[in-house]
């Protein structure tokens, strides 16, 4: 497979308001040792990027030109020396991506193979489906494990949108872990089914595929 010299991206090098971002030519990195690159074909837009975009740009933490963007779901374009395989179907996600070094609004994303999980071969989603998965999974994942491990509770509590908060109980009750979703927003506390309903199939077309990922 032949791969372009350049692509489409926003690589922004000051602070850019959504109004004034614009695609730009950028090449296409090399692959370098421990590093994949992929191919985007979705991602979650996250409040993160806005923060980098307005706010975070110029600061130390901060690459000083980056493509933004913390997570994506593609194909691999070229594994490098990587257990990869061309053409696989992956999902990545944060460790840097978007901050330190370029993120997911490109065509293309060289990657740290340590960011990158293949999708199992029964997950079929479409890709603007899987491209909003990872950072949502990975949040969930931490809230339930990660943080009460930390902290030394028992029940982790999650104040999150409706479909991070749909995806902790579901998960949670899966693993049979005791979990608290919060919301700010007043409809939320009439409308949120209880776990129970969650775990009926209460309007998420993605109970199945999740018990395959978890």
């Amino acid at each position: 497979m032949t791969l372009p010299t350049t692509m489409k991206a926003l690589k922004i090098d000051r602070v850019t308001p959504g109004a004034d971002a614009e695609l730009t030519d950028i090449p296409v990195l090399a692959v370098k040792p421990g590093w994949a690159l992929v191919k985007v074909q979705a991602f979650g837009l996250n409040n993160s990027e806005r923060l980098v975009r307005l706010e975070e740009i110029g600061k130390p933490w901060i690459a000083p030109a980056v493509v933004p963007g913390i997570e994506c779901a593609g194909t691999v374009a070229d594994p490098g020396d990587t257990d990869l395989s061309p053409g696989q179907r992956v999902v990545a996600c944060m460790g840097g991506m978007g901050r330190e070094f370029d993120g997911s609004y490109a065509e293309y994303a060289l990657l740290p193979r340590k960011n990158i999980v293949r999708v199992p071969a029964d997950i079929d989603w479409p890709w603007a489906q899987l491209g909003a998965f990872p950072e949502t999974y990975l949040t969930a994942w931490g809230s339930l494990f990660e943080c009460p491990q930390r902290l030394s509770c028992k029940t982790p509590a999650v104040a999150a949108s409706w479909s991070l908060q749909s995806f902790n109980c579901r998960a949670g009750l899966r693993l049979k872990r005791s979990r608290l979703a919060t919301s700010s927003i007043p409809r939320s506390h009439r409308s949120c089914p209880s776990p129970e309903e969650l775990m009926n199939g209460y309007g998420n077309p993605w109970e199945d595929a999740q018990g395959s990922f978890i």
